[in-house]
């Protein structure tokens, strides 16, 4: 809220951050719309899932990004940056392949997805083309 406050007064930097963070709400509730199970809350999570796309579309859409970029230093530890978020991707493969490599090779379901509950049938199924279907 900070974020967007200081936006609406006309701060560069806030802006920024505000795109942020819709963005990132934007993916969390593309998440629980699409991926967490129907519960009482689903209208709900579409309603933000709609409010924050709209937010955010908006807010790129007003955006002088040029402006922006002619203001900033140039001085932005850039390949510094990308080296960090580069490294992150990489633990995160490792940190979620980790559980499926070897559920695909076993032909098991990963634990993860049984107990979350999640169907291991349809198109999130666990198994090779022209294996046999997963064991429970």
């Amino acid at each position: 809220m900070v974020g967007a406050i200081l936006a609406s007064r006309g701060s560069e930097r806030a802006r920024l951050v505000w795109l942020g963070v819709l963005t990132y709400l934007v993916y969390t509730y593309i998440i629980y719309a699409f991926h967490v199970h129907f519960n009482p809350l689903f209208l709900v999570y579409v309603a933000l899932l709609g409010c924050s796309l709209y937010a955010l579309i908006e807010g790129l859409a007003t955006t002088d990004f040029a402006h922006i970029k002619s203001r900033s230093s140039g001085k932005a530890p850039l390949r510094a940056v990308g080296i960090f978020l580069a490294v992150v991707v990489v633990l995160f493969y490792f940190s979620w392949l980790g559980e499926v490599v070897p559920a695909l090779i076993s032909g098991e379901v990963p634990q993860s997805v049984v107990d979350n509950g999640t169907p291991p049938t349809g198109p999130t199924c666990w198994t090779w083309p022209g294996s046999s279907p997963p064991r429970r």
